[in-house]
Parts: structure tokens; sequence; C-alpha cells
């Protein structure tokens, strides 16, 4: 492997996530591994479109708010959000900030594809769209049929042309239509996130039993005293499990992990500098809903707690060099596999 190419959704929701790729160069150079950190030119694009969206959503819902709380003289909010920047100011956010991510020989982490080095991948990429071949298809958009896939099939094609062997590249991407586009041909090897991909890169130099136990006796102790803060912007998968017909437009929140039932599949890596585990774990969670009266013909918002909530969370670490055994952890996803809801 000589390189690591990211999609727009390597990371949850479409949104760049600086540390989750520092975290994959840390694990890179605990490894003592020489591969390279790709970006195409328009995941960035598409990074920058979809975070300027959201930045430009908060900003408009907040100055909505503040208007009312103005009128009931509510004070606080006076400073507020000024979010000013256009879509070009946040790609030159956000390429400047992979231009300042460095290995620790000093030699810059990430690469960014441009589409002026490889033309072709652009107007190939188009071509895709417009024929819907490789990456290029047809959407629907309410009553629409909408022709999509051109960016994708740009990204790829620049993987594919810097590469010169796809065979040595990974790919991170979730989305499905990446092996449709390379099905055929010569494919990278595609996985599905970033922690997936540090999971297999630590199993090439495997640590010593002395930090996956202390890794173990980490999680087992701290789990349980995660905020729900941060909880309450971690992924999570499985939902639906919890949904009932009555409450299918709920909103789910986990507020605490109850209990850690057991710490599996670690892997650390050469050194003892960073690693990876899935935590079975019990979670309580709650659900807000808004439901039909029919009763009284009006609308009540409820909220409903379900406690010990069976799940599995997938864990990045990193070793605290200063503190022996001490371990640093971030839940990067939780998955619900609790099915009381859902059983035939």
């Amino acid at each position: 492997m000589h390189a690591i190419a990211l999609d727009t959704n390597a990371s949850p929701k479409g949104m760049m996530s600086v540390e989750a790729i520092e975290q994959l160069i840390r694990t890179i150079d605990a490894q003592e591994l020489d591969i390279e950190i790709w970006i195409p030119e328009p995941v960035i694009w598409e990074w920058a479109e979809h975070a300027h969206r959201v930045a430009t959503q908060a900003q408009t819902d907040y100055l909505t708010q503040v208007k009312h709380l103005a009128v009931s003289v509510i004070p606080g909010f006076e400073g507020g959000p000024a979010f000013v920047m256009d879509v070009a100011d946040v790609i030159e956010h956000i390429e400047e900030q992979l231009d300042d991510l460095w290995r620790d020989d000093g030699s810059g982490a990430v690469r960014i594809l441009r589409l002026k080095d490889q033309p072709d991948a652009a107007i190939l990429g188009l071509r895709d769209q417009i024929l819907r071949t490789g990456a290029g298809r047809t959407k629907r958009d309410g009553t629409s049929a909408v022709k999509t896939g051109g960016a994708d099939s740009a990204s790829w094609r620049l993987v594919a042309a810097t590469s010169g062997d796809l065979v040595n590249v990974v790919l991170v991407s979730s989305d499905s239509d990446a092996y449709r586009h390379f099905s055929g041909t010569d494919a990278p090897t595609i996985v599905k996130d970033l922690w997936s991909v540090k999971r297999e890169l630590l199993k090439l130099r495997s640590g010593t039993d002395e930090a996956v136990l202390a890794v173990t006796e980490t999680l087992r102790d701290e789990l349980p005293a995660i905020s729900e803060d941060h909880l309450d912007v971690t992924e999570v998968l499985g939902e639906h499990l919890l949904l009932t017909p009555q409450r299918d437009q709920a909103v789910i929140s986990i507020t605490r992990i109850s209990r850690v039932l057991d710490v599996d599949e670690i892997e650390v890596s050469l050194g003892d500098k960073t690693a990876t585990a899935v935590v079975e774990i019990e979670i309580d969670v709650s659900i807000d809903y808004v439901r039909w009266d029919h009763r009284n013909d009006s609308i009540e918002a409820d909220v409903d707690e379900e406690y010990d909530v069976k799940a599995y969370a997938r864990v990045s670490a990193e070793a605290v060099a200063a503190v022996q055994g001490r371990w640093f952890f971030d839940i990067v996803q939780i998955e619900i596999v609790d099915d009381r809801y859902n059983r035939p």
C-alpha cells in the first residue's frame, strides 16, 4: 500500500473531520509506514459546500431565534455567530488545514489531487454523468429525475490517474457507487470508513500484550464516565431498532453508557502508541417524538426512556506519553443492536 485516498463520505455526513485525519496520520507514523493520504479536489469542494450549507443554516436559525428572544428581553444572545465566509473562503480554509498536517519526519501528510494536473479526469467524469456510465446515474429529486455522479467519477479517476497501479491504493468510501465505477477494471481496495482503515493498519505490526491489557482496563473503567455531550456528537447506527409505528419520527439521544460488557477485537500499533477496539456496552437512551392524540385531537410531544439497550462502540485510542499505561480514547461510532421492538 502506498496511498490512502479519501472520498467525501470517508467521515459521517459528508463533513471533513480534521481530527479523524490526524488520527489516521498518527496511526501511519506509529506503524512506521510510508503511506500518503490523497484527497481529490472535488472531495474538498463537496466538503466545503456541505460545511457552508450547515454553517449558513445555523447562522440563519440563530438570528431568527434571537429576534424572538429580543421581544422577551432575554439577555446573553447579543453577540451571536458572525459567519461571513462564502464557499470559496471555506475551500481555502479547508486546504490550509490540510496543508498544516505533517508526518513525524517533517514531510507533508496530505496530497491534494488537482484536476489541472489530470484534466481528463474532469472530462471523463462529466461524460460519465451525462451518459450514466461508471459512477454516473439518475436519482429522483421530487418529481424530477436528475443526472448525478460526475464529481465522484472525477475524484476516482484522479485517484486512478495518480496511482498508476490501483492495487496499491485504499479508497475510503461508504458510497456503493464506487464498486460500480470500478467494476470490470483495476480497482483499489475499498474500505467504508477511516476507523476500519486504522484497524487494518494496526494489524500489520502488533503491539505488546501489556498495551492490550492497559487499553482494556482504560475502556472498562472510563467508558461509563463519558459525558452526554460527547455521546451527543457520536455517530449512531441502528436507531431504527428502537422505533415503533407510534414514534417513527422520533429523535434518539444516548444519555449514558450504563455498563461495559466486554472489550474485544483490540489492535495495538508497533510501539504501543495507537489502538482500536470494539466494546460491547449497554446504553440508556432518550426518545423524543411527536404523536397525534386522537382523544383530544391535538399533537403531543412525548419523551420515552429505554435502559440497558445493547450496543457496540467502535473506539480509537492513543497512549498518553507522560503516563505509563494511560490511554486517551474517542468513541468513533455506536451501533445499537438491541431489537426488542422489531422481533417477529
